[in-house]
């Protein structure tokens, strides 16, 4: 495992100085020191290879008798690291409602007073109102009937023709 960290290493390592290399010329002390970190990754991966090489024959892999500790080992990494991503869910899932939470703040009402049922009724008084429509048609009928049969009177004397008064 240490020997892939080490090549994940150098692998960022070189792309760093691929990147520098493409503002920087070969002088600047930050492509020097680049260059000084590469080298030692991969002095020591080669150390860490010859090491490997010398203890297990299989050409730097473990040998067979390793492998059920391996195993093990490795279960415990997975589980440790579904726990790590459930736990991040997580966290991601209340930083998002945090931030929609922050962002529409709720209703902007505020209830002032509660309703209440009213002690009297309100409204127009329906008694009075109907005692005055009564009287109001009452007096306006009045006046119609008088008025248009004075009229009536008045239009048939004026549209009949005079009549002459027989003596008799």
């Amino acid at each position: 495992m240490a020997t892939a960290q080490l090549q994940s290493a150098i692998g960022t390592a070189e792309t760093r100085l691929a990147g520098l290399l493409m503002g920087e010329t070969e002088q600047n002390p930050q492509v020097t020191q680049a260059r000084a970190e590469l080298a030692a990754l991969r002095a020591q991966l080669l150390r860490q290879q010859a090491n490997t090489k010398t203890q297990a024959p299989g050409g730097g892999l473990a040998s067979t008798a390793k492998l059920p500790a391996l195993t093990l080992e490795y279960m415990r990494k997975a589980r440790e690291l579904k726990l790590r991503e459930s736990i991040y869910d997580s966290l991601t899932q209340q930083y998002e409602k945090a931030r929609i939470g922050s962002i529409d703040p709720g209703p902007q009402l505020q209830v002032v007073d509660r309703a209440m049922i009213p002690e009297q009724k309100a409204g127009p008084p329906r008694r009075l109102w109907m005692v005055g429509g009564a009287f109001a048609g009452l007096i306006l009928g009045l006046i119609h009937v008088l008025v248009w049969t004075k009229f009536q009177r008045t239009l048939r004397e004026l549209l009949s023709p005079p009549t002459a008064e027989v003596e008799g």
